[in-house]
């Protein structure tokens, strides 16, 4: 029980870190829109990872 909770644990400590590090890029932007750079790095993110 204590691996799974560990696993459990780690899993979530990760989603925290890169949830965290997307939204330190996009804090020192004011209005509705993000410079390109900004937003093609959080695509790659989230379109990278899903590649097979």
């Amino acid at each position: 029980m204590h691996a799974c909770a560990a696993a459990g644990a780690a899993f979530l400590t990760a989603v925290l870190w890169f949830d965290l590090m997307l939204d330190v890029q996009t804090r020192g932007h004011a209005g509705d829109t993000l410079p390109n750079e900004t937003l093609a790095s959080i695509a790659a993110y989230y379109t990278d990872g899903l590649k097979f």
